[in-house]
């Protein structure tokens, strides 16, 4: 090799070790990213209830690159981002709620602990009773006495199986003769909401002092089955008292 082909590829040697010095010293930072606050609208919650959880990122980039994912050990979550619904589980015990935040390259990660109470007080209304099965308006009634009431907000939770009957019906609840819940689409055939129904619906319009209190379960069914619908249980939540069907 000639000494001027020796110059010309050191000095070339140079450049790439320069460009390369630059690149270090010009790339840009790695971001930094905490979560410097996560917090609960409530850290006690009874059983069903709902808590409002956020949070305060400190990011040193856009905003618009993070990504928020959120974690319950229990309970259900709904929506995203830096603001959450947290509803608790119907289970009493302590529940941890995480969050994962990140840019696709740094992460940052905290977690919050929600003491879930189970509610003391209720009136079983019914359980483990069939429908009668003798008319397509097919109803349970019930009188219940309500002693005591402890809370503003009294809720009708109902536990239902679609038995022997292959074909979804129309669930209907009335408090005294005033609809707390109209037709409501159950069963798993089409599915409107599956075999087994769970849910609650508020009731404190109507139930809000102690006294007696009518409360009719009705299905509207297409046709009739012996065995078809089966209420596994119904309570009042909140209350204390009695209970007796009507025949």
């Amino acid at each position: 090799m000639s000494q001027q082909s020796i110059i010309f590829t050191a000095i070339l040697a140079l450049f790439i070790i320069t460009g390369c010095g630059e690149d270090q010293l010009y790339a840009p930072a790695r971001g930094t990213l905490k979560i410097a606050e996560l917090k609960s609208s409530m850290i006690e919650l009874e059983s069903g209830d709902t808590a409002i959880i956020e949070c305060q990122v400190e990011y040193s980039g856009q905003e618009a690159f993070l990504s928020y994912t959120w974690n319950a050990t229990g309970g259900s979550i709904e929506g995203n981002g830096k603001q959450i619904i947290y509803t608790a589980p119907e289970e009493p015990g302590v529940q941890t709620i995480t969050l994962t935040v990140t840019d696709g390259e740094v992460i940052d990660q905290q977690s919050i602990t929600i003491s879930v109470k189970a509610i003391s007080n209720t009136i079983i209304i019914g359980s483990d009773t069939h429908w009668p099965a003798k008319e397509l308006n097919d109803v349970l009634r019930y009188e219940v006495t309500v002693d005591a009431v402890f809370s503003d907000r009294v809720e009708l939770k109902y536990d239902i199986t679609q038995d022997q009957d292959k074909v979804d019906a129309f669930l209907s609840i009335t408090v005294d003769g005033t609809v707390v819940l109209n037709k409501k689409a159950i069963g798993g055939f089409i599915p409107s909401t599956a075999e087994r129904t769970i849910d609650k619906i508020d009731v404190s319009d109507v139930i809000q002092t102690p006294g007696r209190y009518t409360i009719e379960f009705s299905l509207e069914l297409t046709h009739i089955v012996e065995n078809g619908w089966l209420l596994n249980e119904a309570k009042l939540l909140r209350v204390e008292g009695m209970s007796r069907r009507l025949m």
